[in-house]
């Protein structure tokens, strides 16, 4: 019994070492992989960065543009034009035709008057002393004259460039260059001052000019076999100055001079401008009278003035000149005014 008891507690410890023994051989395999085993260093993982690099659209923000509109103030209350200071009065040749005095001018003044020759248009129609040939018209929405140009023809009396003083509304004084000439106005003969250019001052002489654009006149010479075309030459001489033929650039006002000295006696003279301005077109005359004295010589007998130098509307003259174009209606006795954008000289062979 008691033998039996004794070999109980090895029997225990045996196992036990047994026991051990197993679970160091399934536990070590796995330890002595882990340390024999490459150290491995993990690859970092590269999180790329996205720059954005802003990209700027321009945006471009155009101005308006304004357009400026002038609306005449147009009055029914016509200014009455005003007297040169120096009147050049009609009076009475051996010929049934009415002449002007000359006033001082710089070169003789003799009377010569200009004899007719047989010549016709580019549309067949003699050419007189009373010829006239509208060369622009239009018409308002009420049937109104809104603008009229136009070509007449003239006897020319001297060969002499006269002058006078008058004074603008506006107050300035003005000397006027015309030609001596008379106009038959159906069956009236009037006396007209053709006016070429202008400068600012009483009584100013040729040589004294001094505005740059009152030395020059738009002259063109023609043959007496030539075609006269009333119209592409208004055509012509109205274009912008850069866009004119060479022969309506204009010439020194003593080249005309020099031009009328010579010519013969046969010689048909016709000349060509507004006498209904549009009303659009007041603030440039407006200018004009301000700044431009051989425009102002021009335009004065046409148009009404206020004290202010505002543009009213075509002078009493004026209407009734175009009256005259347009229905052949009698005009008040002289001596008349008119004026040359360009001046056509056709002499006689």
């Amino acid at each position: 019994m008691k033998h039996k008891n004794r070999g109980l507690p090895f029997l225990l410890i045996s196992l036990g070492l047994f026991l051990a023994a197993i679970l160091i051989a399934v536990l070590s395999p796995s330890q002595a992989g882990s340390q024999a085993g490459p150290s491995v260093t993990p690859t970092p993982s590269v999180t790329p960065t996205v720059t954005i690099t802003p990209t700027f659209t321009a945006t471009v923000t155009r101005r308006p543009t304004f357009t400026v509109t002038f609306t005449p103030t147009v009055t029914n209350t016509r200014l009455p034009t005003f007297t040169a200071t120096i009147t050049a009065t009609p009076s009475q040749t051996a010929s049934p035709t009415t002449s002007l005095t000359p006033t001082p001018t710089e070169t003789p003044a003799t009377p010569a008057p200009a004899r007719l020759f047989p010549i016709e248009d580019v549309d067949g129609e003699t050419i007189t002393w009373g010829y006239n040939r509208i060369t622009d018209l239009s018409y308002g929405d009420s049937g109104e004259v809104e603008h009229l140009s136009a070509f007449l023809g003239f006897r020319l009396m001297d060969r002499a460039v006269h002058r006078y003083t008058t004074r603008l509304a506006n107050g300035r004084d003005l000397t006027v260059y015309y030609l001596n000439t008379v106009h038959e106005f159906g069956a009236q003969t009037e006396a007209v001052r053709l006016i070429v250019s202008g400068e600012w001052g009483m009584d100013v002489p040729i040589g004294s000019l001094s505005t740059s654009g009152s030395f020059f006149v738009t002259v063109r010479e023609l043959t007496a076999t030539s075609t006269f075309d009333p119209t592409i030459i208004h055509r012509d001489a109205s274009r912008d100055l850069n866009e004119r033929p060479a022969e309506y650039q204009g010439i020194f006002i003593t080249q005309l001079e020099q031009m009328l000295a010579r010519q013969p006696e046969e010689l048909i003279v016709l000349a060509d401008h507004p006498v209904v301005v549009d009303a659009d077109l007041y603030p440039d005359l407006e200018y004009y009278f301000r700044n431009a004295p051989y425009l102002a010589a021009r335009y004065n007998p046409l148009v009404s003035m206020d004290a202010d130098g505002k543009v009213t509307g075509p002078s009493t003259w004026g209407l009734s000149l175009s009256s005259h174009l347009i229905n052949d209606e009698p005009v008040p006795a002289g001596p008349l005014d008119f004026a040359s954008m360009v001046l056509v000289l056709i002499p006689g062979e």
